[in-house]
């Protein structure tokens, strides 16, 4: 069954992995009991599992969890252990909760570069984990150059088209795309998006982030007309394969919302804009950076459309995997 599940994940198709992994989990609680190893293990899948379906909250309290335990059996500079961290500032980071990932993740580095060497996954997880920490602290020059290193690693010892490679390669672009440097990042995603199609597949969610990304792109180089295109299959997809809440989802909804309001189809951008704040709003909470975001792009709008001058607002977030 945890075959399966695993199956099902590398697929993509969260739901039906979550659903086995529930099975495990609550086979192994009973059979070998609550702090046994593989029940911790299985606790994490979990926790990834509900994290890649942006049920953060849940994602957060199981890995918290797994993060104890492990620290209490395992010792606190065990691999497993620091898995463990490096999966819960993953979910503090989706959260919006930087601080606390921060913390988390130079832990998780200094231990991993001492004990497993630079070159093992769980440094180089930590190090383009970091990159996400560096990016919303504005430090653009240290996040392109931790991200370019994870990129060369990765593509050194996993390959070019391993998908630990290709989500480096969509990190790398994502931070070229915050610096301006449009062709660059154009030239990043296309290859993302080719090899994504072809190793995981046209309805795989990273091939989606891999095309909204493009989209988001397209529109700043003012390729209005590919980025609608991109944009709308991107959104059509998510809706259909992750749920018209999940976060990718809402994200594809500001995403073509900007598009239409930069091709002067102001009323329905604010209304999906809208729509997409509602959504977030519930999904989220007020006071996630997303939701303020969105919020922020429909004052401005309004504002415009009332009379008042345009407000700077922070760009459509460009997704990291």
């Amino acid at each position: 069954m945890i075959h399966l599940a695993a199956t099902f994940w590398q697929q993509g198709k969260y739901a039906q992995a979550e659903e086995l992994e529930i099975q495990v989990l609550e086979g192994s609680q009973r059979i070998l009991g609550t702090k046994h190893p593989d029940t911790l293990t299985a606790m994490a899948s979990l926790a990834l599992t509900f994290w890649r379906q942006g049920k953060y909250d849940q994602a957060e309290e199981l890995g918290a969890q797994v993060l104890e335990e492990r620290k209490r059996i395992l010792g606190t500079e065990h691999p497993d252990t620091l898995a463990a961290m490096a999966n819960l500032a993953g979910t503090f980071l989706l959260q919006g909760k930087y601080d606390q990932a921060k913390e988390l993740l130079a832990q998780v580095l200094d231990r991993s570069k001492r004990i497993l060497g630079t070159e093992h996954p769980y440094t180089l997880l930590a190090m383009a984990n970091l990159t996400v920490i560096f990016w919303h602290q504005g430090k653009y020059d240290q996040t392109e150059e931790l991200g370019a290193q994870v990129l060369a690693e990765r593509k050194r010892i996993l390959g070019t088209e391993h998908p630990d490679t290709l989500t480096a390669m969509a990190n790398l672009s994502s931070i070229f795309w915050l610096q301006k440097k449009h062709d660059q990042a154009e030239e990043l995603q296309v290859q993302v998006l080719d090899r994504s199609k072809k190793i995981l597949g046209t309805e795989h969610p990273n091939t989606l982030l891999a095309m909204a990304n493009l989209a988001l792109t397209f529109w700043q180089q003012g390729k209005y007309d590919q980025a609608e295109e991109l944009g709308k299959t991107a959104l059509d997809m998510r809706r259909k394969i992750l749920d018209s809440k999940h976060p990718d989802t809402l994200n594809s909804m500001k995403i073509l919302a900007t598009i239409w309001y930069a091709k002067g189809d102001i009323d329905a951008a604010i209304d999906l804009m809208v729509q997409a704040g509602n959504l977030q709003t519930k999904a989220l909470g007020h006071n996630h950076p997303d939701t303020i975001n969105t919020q922020e792009w429909i004052n401005s709008w309004k504002g415009v459309e009332e009379g008042s001058a345009p407000k700077a607002v922070n760009d459509v977030s460009h997704s990291v995997i």
